[in-house]
């Protein structure tokens, strides 16, 4: 069971698709493992 769907792998060492960092940085974050930056989370 997925949580939300990834359009590309994330990993260390591979491009990221930009509409799976929102999600997966909201995720982060309500499990306490991202603090958003002061200037916000992109």
């Amino acid at each position: 069971m997925s949580i939300f769907n990834l359009n590309k792998d994330v990993a260390t060492f591979s491009a990221v698709a930009e509409e799976d960092m929102i999600p997966l940085k909201t995720y982060l974050k309500k499990f306490g493992a991202y603090d958003t930056p002061s200037y916000g989370m992109t």
